[in-house]
């Protein structure tokens, strides 16, 4: 009779325990169910034809709003943060499965009994791999060669010659081609919503602050625009830098250690890549300094595209602000239409001016301390933003502190 006792108790125990998991599972689907119907309420709403300018106001400042959201998941891109990316920007492939975009430059100096000659002879093996030369002087010529065909005409130059120095360099560029490509969509669909609210509005007084915003967007996007084109041509074409010097030229230290980092210097790719101590730059609140692990030099940044970098290379041989202020302009001074000397506290530089129709401005300086040279570069995209930076710039520059 017990043993029958105890098991009536079980089964009456397990009947309630299986009546309230089923009653659990009933009322979760329930709940469920009526989530799903209220996100279909809300993204089933559609507003009026007939809004009045109140809301109108709204949802200009919705797209504002919108925009700012879109620039926040850029800047999580850039510094590294995973982020969900808007569908169009989206790649079918992995980061690690994209092609790298690296820009290849290569450079020598060689001994020749006729500078004529070698400058013809370079030029002649630009034209045989379908270059061309981008700048030439008495003794130094420089030619772009498809990127694909970068070995084998730095191989033909070096070939049979007495060679004195040469470098070869891959800066690699994909992060920084991703990060403009990626705020060139954001700031198109920004663009496309704006043209929507646009045309929506009747009002002329209230069309007034969309057009001026669809203004101040399309300055950026011909900016990135610009910055896009130039990275794609370096990245295509690499560059081949050939220096003639005669059989009586004596070298007085190793060219290689000197010329290398001053040659290599470029306003749309980053050439010193480290900083050995660090420093302190008191720049104003419209930069935004870049922080990244893989990042191990000072950069910042602002809204229109200003750039603002220091990297350190060692003084050897050793020289001081003067001298390299000069080797800085003899080495790539040609490659520019002018050039401005000045200095800003300790830091003495060069600003240069581009050939063409080019609008952006290039600023070289550098400063000297405990045997290395700090190296100052700053972009300014065009002269609007050169006019409106220079004097904040200058300013930092002259309370520059390294610690």
């Amino acid at each position: 009779m017990l043993y029958q006792r105890k098991t009536s108790k079980t089964k009456i125990f397990k009947s309630i325990f299986y009546s309230v998991l089923i009653a659990l599972f009933i009322i979760s689907v329930f709940s469920c169910s009526r989530k799903a119907s209220d996100y279909g309420d809300i993204y089933s709403f559609e507003e009026s034809p007939t809004a009045e300018s109140f809301e109108n106001r709204v949802v200009l400042k919705s797209a504002m709003a919108r925009e700012v959201s879109a620039d926040a998941a850029y800047a999580d891109a850039a510094s590294g943060r995973e982020r969900e990316a808007p569908a169009s920007y989206t790649s079918n492939t992995s980061h690690q499965e994209q092609a790298r975009k690296r820009i290849l430059t290569g450079g020598c100096t060689i001994r020749t009994a006729s500078f004529a000659a070698g400058i013809l002879e370079v030029a002649g093996i630009a034209d045989k791999y379908k270059g061309w030369v981008e700048s030439s002087s008495d003794n130094r010529i420089t030619i772009r060669i498809p990127a694909e065909n970068f070995r084998k005409a730095f191989d033909e130059i070096l070939f049979a010659k007495d060679v004195v120095d040469k470098y070869e360099e891959a800066d690699d560029v994909t992060d920084r081609y991703s990060d403009l490509s990626i705020r060139l969509g954001v700031l198109k669909n920004t663009r496309q919503r704006l043209e929507k609210l646009l045309a929506a509005e009747t009002e002329t007084e209230k069309k007034v602050p969309i057009l001026r915003e669809i203004k101040r967007i399309d300055d950026q996007i011909e900016r990135i625009k610009a910055d896009l084109e130039y990275l794609d041509k370096a990245i295509a074409y690499s560059k081949i830098t050939v220096t003639f010097v005669s059989y009586s030229y004596e070298i007085p230290y190793d060219t290689k250690t000197v010329f290398k980092w001053v040659d290599s210097l470029d306003p749309f790719s980053v050439t010193i890549p480290n900083i050995y101590r660090k420093v302190v730059v008191p720049l104003s609140d419209d930069f935004a300094i870049l922080k990244k692990r893989s990042i191990r030099y000072f950069h910042a940044e602002t809204s229109d595209g200003t750039i603002f970098k220091i990297g350190t290379v060692k003084n050897n041989p050793e020289g001081d602000n003067s001298f390299w202020r000069k080797a800085i302009i003899h080495t790539i001074g040609p490659r520019f239409s002018e050039h401005i000397e000045a200095e800003a506290g300790d830091i003495k530089y060069v600003l240069f001016k581009p050939k063409g129709s080019a609008d952006y401005r290039y600023l070289v300086g550098t400063v000297i301390k405990r045997k290395l040279i700090y190296v100052i570069e700053v972009y300014f995209p065009d002269t609007n933003s050169y006019e409106k930076w220079i004097d904040s710039i200058n300013e930092s520059l002259g309370e520059l502190k390294i610690k």
